[in-house]
């Protein structure tokens, strides 16, 4: 089975390594030719939970070098949404109508995307609560142990293709794997739901505020904590999935307590001066909101403080790559 980790950010780096370990036969495809050349040249470096590093030889591709007689078996998108659209039709050329597509992307709204893939019925959504953390463009760093979901998406209400029952089969068997948990989700959308609450609460305010997960934990952002998440509960209802206040506030809390030391990927675009997923998070919730009545005014503030640190940061970060300070 030929695997394929298209995009190389944390993510992507971490399941590749996991992925190379195990002995599958895997390609990364990097965004950049810089990236390819780094992990031919030096390898992945990948660091454990218990810190132990290795580094591991890797097969690599750019995106754009990407041959067309490339066929993948299993390919994971482990791009952000921002660059979804851009990497549909690379998707499309890699791959063949039994490919086992996998889409780990942060919130809700990548349906539109998924849809333009022709003769590729085999779309699944991965929801995880693992941490990474990328250090270099060739080193990723395990920061935080969880759970990954993955279920039939958009397309659901049927059973899983027997490749990815097998492919799935072989991940949960491979030699020493504690330091992950993956399984076969039929609800996913409902899981994807679970994910997004969270991500409303922990992503934009550790962004707004840059400060590490941990901090929301402090008791300075209890209020504000409560009433986003008091918002998406209600916009979730809305859309027929119910969950309880007490158990996602705790399930919150448990996710700032166990990635205590990460900065979340919304921060890190900040601070790289690139596109936030801002608009795919709490911007659902308050597009989705708007269109069942639903009025949500933190989560639209939130948007729009996200949205005006993001047009800063990015004017700040195009002014020092063009040598204007």
């Amino acid at each position: 089975m030929r695997i394929g980790i298209l995009g190389c950010g944390a993510l992507g780096l971490l399941w590749g390594a996991r992925m190379l370990k195990a002995g599958h036969e895997t390609v990364l495809i990097t965004r950049t030719e810089k990236q390819k050349e780094t992990l031919l040249q030096q390898g992945l470096i990948f660091t454990s939970l218990t810190k132990e590093k290795e580094q591991i030889p890797a097969q690599v591709e750019s995106i754009k070098q990407i041959s067309r007689q490339a066929s993948f078996d299993v390919v994971f998108v482990t791009v952000k949404q921002t660059n979804l659209p851009e990497a549909i039709p690379v998707i499309q050329m890699i791959t063949h109508p039994a490919s086992q597509i996998l889409f780990w992307q942060n919130g809700l709204g990548h349906e539109q995307q998924i849809e333009r893939l022709q003769s590729r019925p085999w779309t699944y959504a991965a929801v995880t609560t693992e941490g990474a953390w990328k250090k270099g463009m060739n080193e990723v760093q395990h920061t935080g142990a969880g759970e990954t979901q993955v279920g039939l998406f958009p397309r659901t209400g049927r059973d899983s293709h027997i490749h990815f029952r097998s492919f799935l089969h072989d991940l949960t068997h491979i030699p020493n794997r504690a330091a992950f948990s993956i399984q076969y989700e039929p609800h996913i959308r409902k899981r994807m739901w679970e994910k997004l609450l969270v991500n409303c609460v922990i992503n934009p305010l550790t962004g707004l505020y840059e400060v590490k997960n941990g901090e929301l934990l402090s008791g300075k952002y209890t209020s504000i904590m409560e009433q986003i998440l008091k918002e998406a509960l209600a916009v979730a209802s809305s859309q027929g999935m119910v969950f309880a206040y007490a158990e996602m506030m705790a399930k919150i809390r448990s996710v700032c307590e166990r990635t205590a030391d990460n900065y979340s990927s919304l921060l890190q675009d900040l601070q790289k001066g690139v596109p936030t997923e801002i608009e795919f998070i709490n911007g659902v919730v308050v597009k989705t909101g708007r269109q069942a009545h639903v009025d949500t005014p933190v989560n639209r503030r939130l948007v729009e403080l996200i949205r005006a640190k993001e047009a800063r940061k990015m004017a700040t970060s195009f002014e020092t790559e063009d040598g204007m300070v």
